[in-house]
């Protein structure tokens, strides 16, 4: 629709010491007009760390703070903030644009991490619950990502969920698949 304007913010890490967002109010001019405003994850980091009030900080900062300046706010998941939100991708312009945190592609989105072995292993238990001809289905490993340990959707939280969301090598297009996308850094 003419007028409209969406725009796509990701890996802010709000209250991480690397970030270059010291205050949220310094996006205000990138707001600017804005109808539709998308944070694509890592908005902050939410995993378990040594200073648990400064996350709950700046996580209710966050809440109160992209609504207020845009009415129409989307948040969706990324690794650092998995339990942020329940939306882990969203469609824009009538199901043109896909919009999901890049991590979802990646089966090794942390190859460095300490945790790099578990993480492999996690996720290659969680595809064994998939039939091997659906492996490369974005849909159907979005299906997984969505269920809690006990298998009911929604369930965002869970050690399942937060595996399985970056497990996913291959396009939302069923027939599709993509080699990797791009990166831009």
């Amino acid at each position: 629709m003419p007028g409209e304007l969406t725009r796509i913010f990701s890996d802010l890490h709000y209250g991480d010491h690397a970030s270059r967002v010291d205050r949220l109010a310094q996006l205000r001019p990138l707001l600017d007009g804005v109808t539709h405003l998308v944070l694509n994850g890592d908005t902050l980091d939410t995993r378990v760390g040594p200073f648990p009030a400064h996350t709950a900080e700046c996580r209710a900062a966050v809440k109160e703070f992209f609504p207020r300046e845009v009415a129409s706010t989307s948040f969706l998941t990324g690794n650092h903030d998995g339990d942020f939100s329940s939306l882990h991708h969203l469609d824009l312009a009538n199901g043109k644009v896909f919009v999901t945190h890049g991590d979802i592609f990646f089966d090794d989105i942390v190859p460095w991490s300490h945790d790099a072995a578990l993480i492999s292993h996690r996720i290659a238990e969680e595809l064994r619950a998939l039939p091997t001809e659906l492996h490369d289905q974005l849909d159907h490993r979005l299906e997984l990502l969505g269920q809690d340990d006990e298998g009911r959707q929604g369930g965002r939280g869970s050690a399942r969920s937060r595996t399985v969301r970056m497990a996913t090598t291959k396009a939302r297009q069923p027939t599709t698949p993509i080699t990797y996308p791009v990166t831009s850094w």
